[in-house]
């Protein structure tokens, strides 16, 4: 690769301003213009590259004038403004003038979304020599960022941050909702080896009884026949649940990505599915949201009044009574007796929220209402949903 440059550093090696922008500026003293062909070439080069196997994948980030404050060996703080190739969930490319030798402990400075500046603290993992005073600098973040936070990253766009991912290191619950089972057992098949649980569902209400369980993501294919991805989001917010929700869809017209915003879905992925793919999909979402949505599953099953003492024998005594609850329910539903289980319901929602349960009595409510409009066929999903929680209440 060959660069040529029209400016040397200045002596005091802060670099010189932008065209245009006298307060933007870089270590190397060179203009926009001559930055922008030192990473295009190391961008091409990058391309014809052999595939790497880094876990995070390296976005575009190509912002001059970012701070960095040098810890000097003997103590001390040294500040350069460099310009920034590109920024990982781990890491951060920049070129500098002069060679900093691996280990160097460093902080940036990076424009935040929403919170202003912040200062992340990491240290040099590679540099290595571009051309005459150019060096190409690899920073390691001693914490990962969450790239939204910091890039405009269009979730429908399919670009994802996550370049190999484990398998193994993915867990919870993915729901999995279409209506031909083939495609349902697609996605099963795909995932063998990691450590996620499947749940299959070939309708709406069945996604949503599943997520109600607990779920780190939905799946939803973008054609089905009885109901639509926009409603099956809008019930599962109207349950509570945050799980994202990501769209298996054939092909992305301007008109599919318009109706998948209207239906507020968080992501995409194209057909056909590969294993890499949906990987890297799941961890986009798991990592950074999922985790909430399966940890508020499992604390809105604890009792928001754990705290007070003098209940404490009363909630452990409702906890073992919904424990052996769930089984009478389910025998109650297997025989048909709808005043049996009607009975259960009224129970439980009268004493959840007293106790500090209010999603489980939440769900006794919603599959009353289920119970009430059409019947025992009608509201198993919501009873089944249910008798789930029962089993996993605590104190």
């Amino acid at each position: 690769m060959t660069v040529r440059t029209t400016k040397t550093p200045p002596a005091n090696g802060q670099g010189a301003p932008h065209v245009g922008e006298s307060t933007r500026v870089n270590s190397l003293g060179l203009s926009r213009p001559e930055v922008e062909a030192v990473l295009d070439l190391l961008d091409a080069d990058s391309a014809a590259g052999a595939s790497s196997k880094r876990k995070a994948t390296r976005m575009p980030f190509r912002m001059n004038g970012v701070k960095i404050e040098i810890s000097q060996p003997g103590g001390g703080q040294t500040q350069i403004l460099v310009a920034c190739r590109n920024l990982s969930r781990q890491g951060l490319g920049f070129l500098h003038s002069s060679y900093l030798h691996v280990g160097t402990r460093c902080s940036v400075t990076l424009p935040h979304r929403t919170q202003g500046e912040v200062r992340i603290a990491g240290q040099v993992v590679r540099c290595r020599h571009v051309a005459r005073h150019i060096h190409e600098v690899g920073l390691k973040l001693e914490e990962p960022l969450n790239l939204r936070d910091f890039l405009r990253i269009d979730s429908l766009s399919e670009r994802y941050t996550y370049e190999n991912v484990d398998p193994e290191a993915l867990r919870g619950r993915v729901i999995v909702v279409h209506e031909y089972v083939i495609e349902r057992k697609l996605i099963t098949s795909l995932l063998e080896g990691s450590s996620l649980d499947i749940v299959e569902c070939k309708s709406i209400e069945e996604g949503v009884a599943g997520a109600q369980l607990g779920a780190a993501i939905v799946l939803c294919d973008q054609t089905l026949e009885h109901g639509s991805i926009g409603e099956l989001v809008r019930a599962l917010r109207e349950q509570r649940i945050n799980a994202p929700v990501v769209c298996t869809c054939n092909e992305v017209t301007p008109e599919v990505k318009q109706a998948l915003q209207a239906a507020k879905v968080d992501g995409l992925i194209c057909k056909p599915i590969d294993r890499e793919r949906l990987l890297r999909v799941i961890a986009e979402f798991m990592f950074d949201s999922g985790r909430e949505a399966i940890a508020e599953s499992e604390e809105s099953l604890k009792s928001t009044l754990a705290g007070a003492e003098a209940l404490k024998p009363l909630i452990e005594e409702f906890v073992a009574d919904m424990h052996q609850l769930a089984p009478r329910i389910q025998r109650a539903l297997a025989s048909g007796d709808a005043a049996g289980v009607q009975q259960s319901l009224v129970r439980i929602m009268g004493t959840g929220g007293s106790m500090g349960y209010a999603t489980v009595s939440k769900a006794a409510e919603a599959a009353l209402r289920a119970l009430a409009g059409g019947g025992l066929q009608s509201a198993k999903p919501s009873i089944v949903t249910l008798c789930g929680m029962l089993k996993r209440v605590r104190p």
